[in-house]
């Protein structure tokens, strides 16, 4: 499952992995919280203990709607606080 090392994703986690084996995947697309976001995604891993795999895809961050200045493709969402929800990382992550 996917781990971003938020709220939603700490609740998904552990709730999975009650029920079944799994692996948790973080996915660096080039977000200025990265670092943060990965810190969170590990400790979070650990408590559950769920392995976790660091996926790299920031080579292709120009597709991702707020991450670049100009995106190439507009896959996600930017509301009102400026935050960025890359919905086109859904179609990577289902894919992965």
């Amino acid at each position: 499952m996917t781990l971003s090392g938020g709220y939603d994703s700490a609740t998904a986690l552990f709730q999975t992995a009650k029920n079944f084996k799994t692996t948790a995947v973080f996915f660096d697309y080039g977000q200025v919280s990265a670092d943060f976001e990965l810190t969170s995604a590990r400790q979070l891993s650990r408590a559950a203990d769920v392995p976790l795999e660091v996926v790299d895809i920031s080579g292709i961050k120009r597709f991702f709607l707020g991450v670049a200045a100009e995106p190439i493709v507009p896959l996600g969402f930017v509301g009102g606080s400026r935050a960025n929800c890359p919905h086109g990382l859904f179609g990577v992550a289902s894919s992965y």
